[in-house]
């Protein structure tokens, strides 16, 4: 949890930040990257990856690495100028009206090219 004796620094083994943990946490990052399409992405947590591993020598990761990179580049080839990314809108809710979602804030993924007046009646 978070320790306020440290100045609110999080402690504990979920919360480490050794090497390890961080080609842990940059690995789960580039997954999901790639299963949202942000492909640039992919990218430069790749780059941050391959700098670690080099310095460890990890060849077989390394070629992990540049095989995901090899398949996010191949995605935005294939994809060319059509290439569709999802809308995401923040969305706040102020008032009675909402119960418990008063002064709340959530992000919302629409199909791409959704345009704000498309979606500002819609039902919640």
């Amino acid at each position: 949890g978070i320790n306020a004796e440290y100045g609110g620094i999080c402690m504990g083994e979920d919360y480490e930040f050794s090497g390890q943990r961080i080609l842990e946490l940059l690995g789960k990052a580039g997954k999901l990257l790639h299963e949202c399409h942000l492909y640039e992405g992919v990218e430069e947590v790749s780059r941050l990856m391959s700098s670690m591993y080099k310095h460890k020598r990890d060849s077989k990761k390394l070629a992990e690495i540049n095989r995901s990179m090899e398949k996010a580049y191949d995605e935005i080839l294939r994809m060319g100028k059509n290439r569709e990314m999802g809308c995401y809108f923040r969305v706040s809710f102020y008032g009675e009206r909402f119960n418990e979602l008063d002064r709340q804030t959530m992000i919302y993924k629409e199909k791409p090219f959704t345009k704000l007046p498309e979606i500002s009646h819609e039902p919640l």
